[in-house]
């Protein structure tokens, strides 16, 4: 049989048109249309109808899961400005911050790092300007350093509501050259 090429009808606008015409004129309509189970067309619809509500439905889970999932937000490792003479105790304990948000409200503070020529009561540095004012109220804590004569010796650290990280006291007088870490995760 010879392939005779399909061409949509145009109106006078340019749009296109289905005219009337017979059943047995139409490929794949059969010559009796009372063949045409209009039951099982039903059913076929009916079926499709609840699959896409059903669709919608796990759609509308996963959009809820998704709203009430927790979102985390992390700063990431940011070096601590030092205050003036004090140094990084080396190159690979500089001392960093980060700051982690979970759910925009539970706030988790990190320091890392080591510091030398420091004495008590000293402000050693200051966070980095983006955490300053998750700090509501001053927080105190306790880092093992150097040991001295086989004792471990003990810092009192503090961060302030103004970002400064302040070595408030130590067991023991602190030489320029000793270890003092400042490792410690506070929650806020």
């Amino acid at each position: 049989m010879a392939e005779i090429n399909a061409r949509q009808l145009l109106d006078a606008k340019g749009e296109v048109y289905f005219p009337f015409t017979h059943a047995t004129c139409v490929e794949g309509i059969p010559d009796d249309i009372s063949d045409f189970d209009i039951g099982t067309v039903k059913e076929d619809v009916s079926n499709v109808q609840t699959d896409v509500s059903t669709l919608q439905s796990q759609i509308s889970n996963l959009q809820n899961a998704i709203a009430n999932m927790p979102t985390v937000s992390d700063t990431g490792w940011i070096n601590i400005p030092l205050a003036t003479n004090v140094q990084a105790y080396s190159t690979t304990q500089t001392p960093k911050a980060r700051m982690v948000t979970i759910n925009n409200g539970v706030k988790f503070l990190s320091v890392r790092g080591a510091v030398k020529n420091v004495t008590a009561g000293q402000t050693i540095g200051t966070l980095p300007s983006t955490m300053i004012s998750s700090v509501a109220v001053a927080i105190d804590y306790a880092q093992s350093m150097h040991a001295t004569n086989g004792f471990a010796n003990f810092n009192r650290w503090t961060v302030l509501t103004t970002g400064e990280i302040r070595l408030q006291y130590s067991t023991t007088t602190i030489t320029s050259t000793q270890w003092v870490p400042i490792d410690i995760t506070l929650m806020l």
